[in-house]
């Protein structure tokens, strides 16, 4: 926490708080204080209020300094990461104090594994100067700065896939009741009502960076959608599970705001992750037999129909002309899903602006496949990796926009490989041993998983720390939701 409160003292000398007039570095010791008892005190509230406040931690602090919510990504500090390292120190003392067990039989070794990758491929980067020392120590001043061309981010980088596996293993961890499960849940669909009012805000002041899209607090549209693809999912999930009729009011809220705000985020791989995730549920939920035969079918002939749409002559004048007649189904994002459906148009774009930014990458990876180029590297060595030939878009700097691509470019092979056995041991026991029921609802929240990675392909979400601590945080839910279903729940302390 230490850099966090040096930028904060940095900003209090020319900064207030404008409603209070207390310095930054003041309310920063305040809230880290507070944070800290409560989660020692009331763990599963803390996480719960954890997921409600990182996706407009940092967009609501920019407000208050800046005044904007906008522009927070060029705030220089990410504030979402002093609220999370709170977390984890009043969760380690509570665990100290308490002398609470850790669950062995989850899969700790594809999780350290990752760990073990990352330690390694970070080492290697600064061990290749004999200054390690002293650039690493410099790095570690640098921590709040995202400010990917710098020196000293790869350890940042690190840090940030370091800190976002502890996310999942402390929220698996303390999550071991239904209710406990419940709370969390009931905290992420809050968080996601107040992104969504504030991205409709934004939609109806005409605010978006890009008509019809919409400036989110989580950075950008793409990465917006992602987290909106995760919230779909566990909507959904709670929509079916609650048993109060306020809280399932809320899920449902929840849901219908998030239908909503995909197609006005313009986020076209949300689009697709979201529309085939849910056509996958409504076909899981369906009874095994006649009745999952017959929505399967219809989905099938309902994607034929999208995927030969596109090559029906004189199809794409219909669309644009429905579109003049009716502005205001352009302003609804509606466009935005229409080019998502056509699949010629999605891989004229990949090919344009995506192709070359993967080739590049993946020589990245036969240049260092063991352990890559170092964590938060890629963006800074693109340019380098370009050769004649390669077509479209190619900035000097800039990310994968393909997050699988970047892991492998960044720590290699075995880094790529850690990520993906990390994520396959928690989603795959949501396929086994809970009754039929809740084993479907348990999918849904795998189903978000899927969507999430599909998004990944087109985008980096988990370059960004509050994405990087929700999805994996999202993985703690679903493996503590899996883990109650396989074993008789154990009593808990304090909720």
């Amino acid at each position: 926490l230490v850099p966090y409160f040096r930028v904060a003292l940095a900003l209090s000398r020319r900064v207030l708080h404008p409603f209070v007039g207390i310095p930054l570095s003041t309310l920063l010791v305040i809230g880290v204080s507070f944070l800290v008892l409560f989660s020692l005190l009331r763990p599963v509230w803390a996480l719960a209020g954890f997921f409600a406040v990182a996706p407009l931690a940092n967009g609501l602090v920019a407000r208050l300094v800046l005044g904007s919510a906008t522009v927070h990504h060029k705030a220089g500090m990410f504030w979402v990461e002093p609220l999370f390292l709170s977390l984890v120190i009043g969760l380690l003392l509570r665990r100290a104090a308490l002398s609470e067990p850790m669950d062995s039989k989850r899969p700790e070794a594809a999780v350290g594994f990752y760990a073990v990758v990352v330690l390694t491929s970070l080492a290697l980067f600064f061990l290749q100067s004999p200054w390690w020392w002293d650039r690493l120590t410099m790095a570690w001043l640098h921590i709040p700065r995202m400010r990917q061309l710098s020196p000293n981010h790869p350890l940042r980088a690190g840090l940030l896939i370091l800190g976002s596996l502890l996310c999942y293993r402390l929220t698996f961890d303390r999550l071991v009741t239904s209710k406990e499960i419940q709370l969390v849940c009931r905290g992420w669909l809050f968080g996601g009502i107040l992104t969504a009012l504030y991205g409709l805000r934004m939609w109806a002041r005409h605010e978006g960076v890009m008509s019809p899209q919409v400036e989110s607090v989580l950075d950008d549209v793409n990465s917006y959608g992602a987290y909106l693809v995760l919230t779909l999912f566990i909507a959904w999930r709670e929509y079916l599970s609650e048993k109060e009729l306020w809280a399932r009011a809320m899920a449902g809220l929840t849901l219908l705001l998030t239908v909503w705000m995909i197609p006005l985020t313009g986020s076209r791989i949300a689009i697709i992750a979201a529309t085939v995730g849910a056509g996958m549920a409504w076909m899981i939920l369906a009874r095994p037999g006649r009745e999952r035969w017959i929505k399967g079918c219809v989905l099938a002939a309902i994607a034929s129909a999208i995927l030969l749409f596109p090559f029906v002559v004189g199809s794409s004048a219909v669309i644009k002309e429905a579109f003049q007649k009716h502005p205001r189904l352009f302003s609804a994002g509606l466009y935005r899903v229409a080019q998502a459906m056509d699949a010629r148009l999605v891989l004229k774009a990949w090919w344009g602006f995506r192709q070359a930014l993967s080739a590049a990458g993946l020589r990245m990876v036969i240049d260092k496949p063991a352990f890559g180029q170092g964590p938060g590297t890629f963006y800074a060595n693109l340019g380098q990796y370009y050769r004649p030939g390669d077509e479209g878009w190619m900035p000097p700097y800039e990310n994968a926009h393909n997050y699988f691509v970047q892991v492998a470019a960044e720590t290699g092979v075995l880094g790529l490989a850690g990520f993906l056995w990390s994520v396959c041991a928690v989603i795959l026991p949501g396929f086994m041993g809970a009754p039929i029921e809740e084993r479907r609802r348990i999918r849904l929240l795998v189903i978000g998983v899927g969507g999430y990675l599909f998004t990944a392909l087109a985008q980096h979400p988990l370059v960004l720390s509050e994405q990087a601590f929700l999805f994996w945080g999202y993985l703690g839910i679903l493996g503590a939701c899996s883990r109650l279903n396989q074993a008789p729940p154990t009593a808990s302390p304090l909720v």
